[in-house]
């Protein structure tokens, strides 16, 4: 039931993914068998904890990967996670390759409402933070993973003092 003419096809099977570059296939009446080969999902998984190896509970972490982007490779996020009460966390349904883990700037209490301003605001907080030991993008270090494996990633960070920042921004633009 397929109409002649060049198809893509997409399968789709739970903990594989689809080849990134893909040919069509001439659908006619003398097409053959084709066959579509799968690669199995790759993964990350590890732990962050402080100092003093108490689990970071709620930090986010990001995953980069190098994409060509006009002409130039850039690390772009490709997933996210976020570490639980045991300062794990997993990220999933990656393609094999080369990988940046990058966590955000944090609180170290995560549930403070910072709406007012009378609030007492955390005199630290965890800066942003590069796998395994990195504070920027250009001292850290690529993950490579394989077809189908889960690497593991864990590492500390240090909390730093935080400040309070308060001012104005002029002129507003876009809503901001």
């Amino acid at each position: 039931g397929i109409p002649q003419g060049n198809v893509y096809f997409l399968p789709q099977k739970p903990g594989f993914n689809v080849p990134e570059r893909q040919m069509p296939v001439m659908v006619g009446s003398d097409t053959s068998l084709v066959t579509i080969k799968l690669e199995p999902e790759s993964s990350i998984e590890g732990r962050i904890v402080d100092n003093d190896g108490e689990a970071i509970e709620g930090l986010s972490v990001t995953c980069l990967m190098q994409a060509i982007l006009n002409g130039r490779k850039q690390w772009q996020a490709c997933g996210m996670s976020q570490t639980d009460e045991t300062g794990n966390f997993h990220l999933q349904s990656l393609r094999p390759g080369s990988y940046l883990l990058a966590t955000r700037a944090q609180a170290l209490f995560p549930n403070l409402n910072f709406q007012n301003a009378n609030d007492s605001l955390p005199q630290q907080a965890y800066p942003p933070h590069f796998y395994p030991e990195a504070a920027d993008l250009s001292s850290a270090q690529p993950l490579v993973v394989r077809p189908g494996e889960t690497a593991r990633a864990d590492f500390a960070i240090a909390p730093v003092p935080a400040f309070r920042l308060s001012g104005t921004a002029s002129p507003a633009q876009g809503g901001i």
